[in-house]
């Protein structure tokens, strides 16, 4: 029966669209829940950026105060160094002095034990301030390799630099190891070097006491290494100072190079410039005169080849 047979396919596409409407429920359920949850996740990962950065407030706060406290302190031991030097400086003058007594009060004596005693008191004195020395130089020796890597370093980034914006231009000061951009040294490692300054004439002079000591001779072993050092850093400046000249020779010649280069290119451009505009003039001329000869109606006066498309003016007087 032809209804049955329509009827039963309408109940079957009634079905069709039935569980294709389900499934489209079913997964726009699916997608909501999804964009809830994604929701979710969003919210969540704001508060826990927003208290990331909280936090990361905080913690600059408290840097900035521990920074402050440790300029505070550097200052302080600063401070409290100079002092110890001070002290220092006072306390071996008075140990020179009494070293001066008690030999010449020893020597005028003259009782061979109690000489001998105190002569061996004295050089173990000595010998203590000798190692106190040897173990000053070696952290001086430590903080000038450090100080000369740094300066390796600072030169190399140095040089980067000039290649990285090598332009043209006048250059706005000369490099030289006065003018470089150093960091600050450390507050310990300045006072160390004043204080190996200070040393130079300080409780070795008690090795040059009136009577001849027999440990008087590794006095010039602890003034070897400062002499090293001197020569040191004189051979560091000097190698500074020639890179520093020998970059600023070549970027002046760069730049003389470049300026002969530009003034060559625009005494180019203007001769260049020139020629276009006489030739634009005579062909603007040359133009003109061959309007006026084409509504002349005489092209051939011209003396050149006729133009390519001749009907224009007979076309316009028709």
């Amino acid at each position: 029966n032809p209804e049955n047979e329509q009827h039963r396919l309408g109940s079957g596409l009634q079905g069709e669209v039935k569980r294709v409407l389900e499934r489209q429920e079913a997964w726009q359920q699916a997608l909501v829940t999804r964009v809830a949850t994604l929701g979710r996740q969003l919210q969540g990962a704001r508060e826990e950026a927003r208290a990331a950065g909280q936090r990361l407030a905080t913690q600059a706060v408290v840097l900035c105060s521990c920074q402050g406290q440790l300029r505070q302190a550097e200052a302080e031991n600063a401070r409290l160094q100079l002092q110890l030097k001070k002290l220092k400086d006072e306390y071996v003058l008075r140990l020179q002095h009494c070293a001066r007594q008690a030999v010449e009060h020893a020597d005028g004596a003259g009782q061979a034990p109690a000489t001998t005693a105190l002569r061996t008191f004295l050089e173990a004195t000595l010998e203590d301030i000798r190692a106190a020395h040897r173990s000053r130089e070696q952290q001086l020796a430590r903080a000038a390799r450090s100080y000369h890597k740094r300066l390796v370093d600072l030169s190399r980034r140095h040089e980067e630099l000039l290649v990285a914006y090598r332009a043209p231009g006048n250059p706005q000061a000369i490099f030289d190891i006065a003018s470089l951009d150093l960091e600050p040294l450390p507050v310990p490692l300045v006072t160390d070097f004043s204080h190996r300054e200070d040393q130079h004439g300080g409780p070795g002079a008690l090795l040059s006491s009136p009577k001849k000591r027999p440990g008087g001779a590794s006095q010039g072993g602890t003034s070897e290494p400062q002499g090293l050092d001197a020569a040191s850093w004189a051979q560091i400046h000097q190698k500074l100072r020639d890179f520093s000249r020998s970059t600023q020779a070549e970027l002046e010649r760069e730049r003389a190079q470049l300026l002969v280069r530009a003034t060559m290119a625009e005494e180019q451009l203007s001769e260049l410039q020139e020629y276009v505009d006489q030739h634009l003039g005579r062909y603007k001329h040359e133009i003109l005169r061959l309007r006026k000869l084409a509504g002349a109606g005489d092209p051939w006066k011209v003396g050149a080849v006729p133009p390519a498309k001749p009907q224009h003016p007979r076309t316009g007087s028709h």
